[in-house]
C-alpha cells in the first residue's frame, strides 16, 4: 500500500483498502465457518493497511516546519478510534448480535470512508512556511485515549529534538511501564498501569515515520514507512500469539508481561545503538 502511494498517491490505496475493508467486514458477519471468518479477518487486515502507514507517510509531504506533529496528528486516528469504538460496538453486539455489527460496521466504512477520500485529492504542498464482561471495553479505551495526547506530545517532542531521540525517550519510558503489569492484579492498578503505558506506548509508531522521513528519500516515504509499520504491526501480532501461549504454559500472566518487558530492553538497545551510530557519523562530519 505504501509503494501505491508512492506511485499513485494516497486516494488509491485509500479507496482500495476502503473497499475492501467494507466487503470484509460484511463478509464476516454473513460468514457459516470459522474459516470463513478467518479469511474475511484476512481481508480486514489487508484493508487496514491501506489507512495507516501510507496516511502517515502522505501527510509528511505537507508539511516542512511542524511535520512531527502533523504526522502524529495524523497518526492519532486509529487511537481516538480506539478509545471512542469499542464501547459502541459492544453495545451493538449485545443488543442487535455480532453479524449485525459486523454487517453495519462494514457498511458504515463505506458511507463514510469514501466520501472522505475526496479531502485528500489536493496537491501535495509543504504547509507551515507556506474484567468484568461489561468493563473489558474501557481498559483499552482508557490506554487509547492517552495515546493521543502521548502521540501529540511526542510529534512537539520530535519537531525540538529530532525522531530518533524522542523514539529513544518513549521507548524507555514504555520498557519502564510494562515490568509494573507483572506485579498488581487488581482493577484500580490495571487502569493506573494502563493510563501510564497509553501516555509513553502512543508516541512510538508515528516516530518510526519521522525517523523514516529524517533520513531517507521523500520518495520512498510511503514504502518505507509501510515497510516500518508492517514490521511493527507482525511483532504485536507475534507478541499477541506468544503471550497467549506463555499464559497457556504456565498459568499466569506475570511472565506475559516479564517477557514484554524483556522484548522492549531488546527495542531499546537496538534504537540506543542507532543514536551512537548517529552521533559518531555526525562526528566523523564534523572532524572532515
Amino acid at each position: 500500500m505504501g509503494r501505491l502511494a508512492d506511485r499513485f498517491g494516497i486516494v488509491v490505496p485509500i479507496t482500495a483498502g476502503t473497499v475492501m475493508l467494507s466487503v470484509a467486514y460484511v463478509a464476516s458477519g454473513a460468514s457459516d465457518t470459522i474459516w470463513q471468518f478467518a479469511v474475511a479477518y484476512g481481508l480486514i487486515g489487508l484493508g487496514s493497511s491501506a489507512t495507516f502507514a501510507p496516511v502517515m507517510a502522505d501527510i509528511s509531504h505537507w508539511f516542512t516546519r511542524r511535520r512531527g506533529i502533523a504526522v502524529a496528528v495524523a497518526s492519532c486516528g486509529s487511537y481516538l478510534a480506539g478509545t471512542v469504538w469499542p464501547p459502541i460496538v459492544q453495545y451493538f453486539i449485545a443488543t442487535a448480535g455480532w453479524r449485525y455489527t459486523h454487517i453495519g460496521i462494514g457498511l458504515f466504512c463505506a458511507v463514510t470512508m469514501l466520501p472522505l477520500t475526496f479531502l485528500a485529492l489536493r496537491p501535495r504542498a509543504p504547509v507551515g512556511e507556506t474484567i468484568t464482561t461489561g468493563r473489558i471495553a474501557e481498559e483499552p479505551s482508557l490506554m487509547l485515549g492517552l495515546g493521543v495526547i502521548s502521540r501529540l506530545v511526542c510529534g512537539l517532542i520530535a519537531d525540538r529534538i529530532g525522531g530518533l531521540k524522542t523514539l529513544f525517550l518513549v521507548s524507555t519510558l514504555q520498557a519502564v511501564t510494562v515490568l509494573p503489569y507483572a506485579m498488581f492484579n487488581g482493577l484500580t492498578s490495571l487502569y493506573v498501569m494502563s493510563a501510564a503505558y497509553g501516555l509513553f506506548q502512543g508516541g512510538l509508531i508515528p516516530m518510526y515515520a519521522i525517523v523514516v522521513r529524517e533520513y531517507f528519500s521523500p520518495r520512498e516515504a510511503g514504502a518505507r514507512v509501510g515497510i516500518v509499520v508492517g514490521a511493527t504491526l507482525l511483532g504485536m501480532a507475534l507478541g499477541g500469539w506468544m503471550s497467549g501461549a506463555i499464559f497457556d504454559m504456565t498459568g499466569s500472566y506475570r511472565a506475559t508481561f516479564i517477557n514484554a518487558f524483556v522484548w522492549n530492553v531488546f527495542n531499546l538497545a537496538i534504537v540506543l545503538w542507532l543514536l551512537l551510530r548517529d552521533r559518531r557519523a555526525g562526528h566523523r562530519i564534523a572532524m572532515a
